[in-house]
């Protein structure tokens, strides 16, 4: 079973991406190398993060990146905010809906925020953009840590220019 890039982390900035995408690059942490199967795409949680790198058309027979990210869950639309795209997780069923109307318990689901950064190596480019999704919901935010926690990562210096967002 593959296991995420890092667990249990939030991304603050742009900066954060890049010293995450820097470190796979290096080797320093896994990459996911084929699409999340149905026990990976169970256990996904807040905190999360994956860094994966885009192939081709036939990413999935030659094992060069993944063509197509897959979660298994259902998003909205994506919203834009600095430099990241952020999707909510929607109930395939409809339950959210109901359930923001509110509960007798006053309670309501947590709705997963799916939060994506994408980046080319530069100047160029022998392989696919790089990937990071990571999850998180309203009330995890807060409690998860930061690569700053991460000695390996606190102190690792991206060379800059190294990376080039794409959409």
């Amino acid at each position: 079973m593959q296991k995420p890039t890092l667990t249990n982390i939030r991304i603050r900035s742009v900066e954060d991406a890049h010293v995450i995408l820097y470190a796979t690059h290096r080797g320093f942490l896994n990459v996911i190398t084929s699409r999340l199967d149905a026990d990976e795409r169970q256990a996904l949680r807040p905190g999360d993060v994956y860094v994966w790198i885009e192939g081709n058309h036939q990413a999935d027979i030659t094992g060069l990146g993944i063509m197509r990210w897959t979660d298994g869950r259902k998003w909205s639309q994506s919203r834009t905010r600095d430099e990241f795209l952020y999707y909510e997780e929607e109930d395939p069923n409809g339950d959210y809906a109901r359930a923001d109307r509110g509960t007798l318990s006053g309670k309501r689901p947590q709705r997963m925020v799916k939060q994506t950064y994408s980046a080319m190596v530069a100047p160029t480019a022998l392989r696919g953009p790089y990937r990071i999704y990571t999850y998180y919901t309203d009330n995890s935010i807060r409690l998860l840590g930061t690569i700053d926690a991460i000695p390996e990562l606190r102190d690792l210096q991206v060379p800059p220019g190294l990376f080039t967002r794409v959409k």
